[in-house]
């Protein structure tokens, strides 16, 4: 049913703040505006807002993109994402480490695990990111390696990513922590985040947007099971999406294009 990421939103507060953060300080390739088909379509569809002001998306490689997603244009209340997190690759790991502790925005020190780097940040918009270097892949750079979900009860959340999504963990690590590697390479996990003292919130700032070519009946299963957050498909110059939300109340989209 899932076959990959297309994109991962993240909620901000101040889009100029943010677009230059995730631009010039990360080095992040921004993504020319979408253009007049859709500021028309949004000036139609919500409140006004225009894709240039509201949505900024980066081309990171192979994988998904990263989007910027001002909510508040949308009618939407903004929320950083907090107890989640987005990985994305760095090959100078050390210099972006020293980067973010001179900025003040490393939340404690680097660590390192059997099989990669990581260093936990906030950006000014108040997201948990991570910085990540594998070592199997230490060239990999400017990517997203995995985004994790925060979630409250595993066990609940895995009946949902794996009876209802279909898809089959690659790394279980008891309670705290389920890794999915979807048929495009790209990383999904579930983590309990309050085994590293992070209190629990589900994301309901910005989204995973889970590629479907079963976009309808996907979404009507969900449907049924009361996890549509939108009543109706919605349909870009695009794309079609359908808002949903799993048992822990983090949003998900899912994403066809057209």
């Amino acid at each position: 049913m899932i076959t990959g990421i297309d994109f991962v939103s993240i909620p901000v507060i101040d889009m100029a703040r943010a677009r230059a953060f995730y631009r010039d300080t990360l080095g992040l390739k921004p993504v020319p505006p979408a253009g007049e088909a859709w500021d028309e379509f949004d000036k139609e569809k919500n409140a006004g807002a225009s894709t240039a002001e509201s949505w900024v998306e980066f081309d990171l490689g192979d994988g998904p993109a990263l989007a910027l997603v001002d909510n508040a244009a949308y009618g939407v209340p903004t929320a950083p994402v907090t107890a989640g997190s987005l990985a994305i690759a760095f090959q100078d790991f050390e210099g972006m480490v020293e980067l973010m502790k001179q900025q003040g925005r490393l939340k404690q020190d680097a660590f390192e695990s059997p099989g990669c780097h990581g260093a936990f940040f906030t950006d000014p918009e108040g997201n948990a990111m991570c910085l990540h270097r594998r070592k199997a892949e230490p060239a990999r750079d400017r990517m997203i390696d995995f985004v994790v979900l925060p979630v409250e009860d595993m066990a609940r959340a895995r009946a949902f990513y794996e009876g209802e999504l279909g898809l089959t963990p690659a790394t279980v690590s008891e309670a705290m922590w389920t890794e999915y590697v979807l048929p495009d390479d790209s990383a999904l996990a579930l983590g309990d985040m309050r085994a590293m003292g992070i209190p629990f919130a589900p994301n309901i700032g910005g989204a995973v947007g889970f590629r479907t070519q079963a976009l309808d009946a996907a979404f009507a299963k969900l449907k049924a099971l009361g996890m549509a957050s939108a009543e109706e498909l919605l349909e870009s110059p695009v794309c079609h999406m359908a808002f949903v939300h799993d048992p822990e109340g983090n949003e998900l989209i899912l994403h066809r294009h057209k």
